[in-house]
């Protein structure tokens, strides 16, 4: 049994190395070459190419990991002594038009499946988040120091959002601002960067779409929940299904005051 986890350090080099490959291919980057998933969300090549870079270097080092992947499904063992959540590219579709707000995202789950390090890489924002293996939380190579947020009922306060969040739950309760810049795994983790951000209310996605990020968040002390105050369930995620949603990043008088104004919506499944 392989006991120790991985180093965050070298994921880190694989992960802006793929970053790199991504953000150099963006820059001419046609539109029409997107391709659509049954689903209808956007598909590109770049995303299997990121996602093969990033399988085949990571394996070769960590040949006893899951790999939990969102274009190559490869089958999971419960036995293995930790995963790999690999998002080739958080925010395929502002990527496919040219736009910053997208990732790379890796999350690392231990053997019980809690998500327990992470690396997140936005190369057109320069953003490089990690959780490394000591659990301390890194931004652009300098120990994180959280910001100290607005409160959530503040008319300035931005929540980051889904893109389709409005067709699950009402939010007319809210007093802020709305936000959304592509990436899930992004929004939530601005929280702990951008005191204007208090937090995140999200919908849908899969295990590679939080995974890394709700690692940031308990590193950081803030939760990761759905709105009726259970936790994401990563034995259920770990086999294919849905986040499902809408659930909620940030602290919790964020999740108090979203949990009394917000309402879900009769048509969300």
């Amino acid at each position: 049994m392989i006991n120790k986890l991985p180093e965050i350090r070298i994921v880190k080099k694989y992960v802006k190395a793929a970053g790199a490959i991504a953000f150099h291919t963006q820059k001419n980057f046609r539109f029409d070459n997107r391709n659509y998933k049954d689903d209808g969300s956007v598909l590109t090549q770049v995303d299997k190419n990121v996602e093969n870079y990033l399988y085949k270097n990571l394996s070769l080092k960590y040949p006893h990991a899951n790999y939990i992947m969102e274009e190559s499904p490869v089958s999971f063992e419960v036995n293995k002594p930790y995963s790999f959540a690999i998002d080739p590219i958080d925010g395929t579709d502002v990527y496919s038009q040219g736009m910053p707000g997208w990732c790379v995202s890796v999350g690392l789950l231990d053997g019980n499946l809690v998500p327990v390090g992470g690396v997140i890489y936005a190369p057109a924002w320069g953003l490089l988040i990690s959780v490394e293996s000591s659990g301390q939380i890194r931004v652009n190579g300098r120990d994180l120091i959280p910001v100290k947020n607005l409160p959530p009922e503040s008319p300035a306060a931005n929540v980051m959002i889904s893109s389709k969040i409005q067709k699950k739950v009402d939010v007319s309760g809210l007093n802020g601002k709305l936000r959304n810049i592509g990436s899930a795994a992004l929004h939530m983790c601005f929280h702990l960067i951008y005191p204007g951000v208090v937090g995140t209310l999200g919908h849908g996605g899969y295990i590679w779409d939080i995974a890394a990020a709700h690692a940031v968040n308990r590193a950081a002390g803030t939760c990761v929940r759905y709105l009726n105050g259970s936790e994401p369930d990563y034995e259920k995620l770990c086999r294919g299904e849905s986040v499902g949603g809408p659930y909620l990043t940030g602290s919790e008088a964020f999740f108090r005051y979203l949990s009394r104004v917000v309402k879900v919506l009769d048509t969300f499944p």
